[in-house]
């Protein structure tokens, strides 16, 4: 059995906020471990610890964005389907194939609308491309499995396939390596994965957290905040995708500007990303 595991300095550091924010609904002490993969959140409240101390275990990664939901009722949903259309749609333009590949973590709803966005990206550009999808598996083991993530991308990369986007985790890190092994190409997530391969990272479909953490903050302070579910896609920079000098020679001036059309055309709602596959 492993031991407990402790959330990071940068989470620990957005709780200690989140905590602060709240302080008026007297939550005295908090304790946040997980062992394997159950994640145990217990708060005590000072005012009546008899009845108002309860813990919760969750099926996902504790993050500072779920203390912040189960401390506010408050949901923040980054519409990832938006920016993996995008970065679909450069896939298909700058592969040179009519094959494109995704390797996603753990087969479920949330991965699979990275998933669902990525083809409609695809085929919104390329409409008898041909995207071969590929799971790590089907729990948690398949977002930290680099050897699988490689095995997987290896294997689309022989198809045909010269792009590959993954939304895989730490799986993704043997995409990279088969990319750098066979001179092709891959699409990072989440953050912008570019330093993980050089030259050979596309682009990335990156989430706007920091845009919906200081909305959360912003609201708190103005004393308009209300708990509910809030939305960050494309119109609130909430997702998006990396262009900059370091990947500006991997995409053309022309298909930045197909993109960018893309981009507001979802924004004014006239293309509506599919959030299912």
């Amino acid at each position: 059995m492993q031991g407990p595991k402790f959330l990071t300095a940068e989470q620990l550091l957005l709780t200690t906020l989140v905590v602060k924010l709240v302080a008026t609904a007297a939550l005295a002490t908090m304790l946040v471990r997980y062992r394997r993969f159950r994640h145990i959140l217990i708060f005590e409240r000072r005012a009546r610890p008899d009845r108002l101390t309860f813990a919760l275990s969750l099926g996902i990664p504790l993050t500072a964005g779920v203390v912040a939901r189960l401390l506010l009722g408050y949901d923040a949903l980054d519409l990832t389907m938006e920016g993996s259309f995008l970065v679909g749609a450069i896939a298909a333009m700058v592969g040179n194939s009519k094959k494109v590949g995704f390797v996603g973590g753990m087969d479920v709803p949330l991965i699979q609308k990275f998933e669902a966005g990525y083809k409609a990206g695809v085929k919104s550009v390329c409409a008898d491309c041909e995207v071969i999808v590929q799971y790590a598996g089907v729990t948690p083991e398949a977002f930290r499995n680099p050897g699988k993530g490689k095995e997987l991308a290896l294997n689309q990369y022989q198809q045909g396939v010269n792009v590959i986007y993954h939304a895989s985790g730490s799986t993704g890190l043997g995409v990279f390596e088969a990319a750098r092994q066979t001179g092709k190409y891959a699409i990072g997530v989440d953050a912008d994965q570019y330093s993980e391969a050089p030259g050979r990272i596309v682009t990335s479909m990156v989430k706007g957290i920091d845009v919906a953490v200081f909305d959360m903050i912003n609201r708190v302070k103005q004393g308009t905040f209300k708990g509910g579910v809030y939305t960050y896609g494309l119109p609130e920079n909430g997702v998006g995708y990396v262009y900059d000098d370091h990947n500006r020679a991997l995409i053309p001036d022309s298909v930045r500007a197909k993109v960018e059309q893309l981009k507001g055309e979802i924004i004014a709602g006239r293309i509506v990303v599919p959030s299912t596959r």
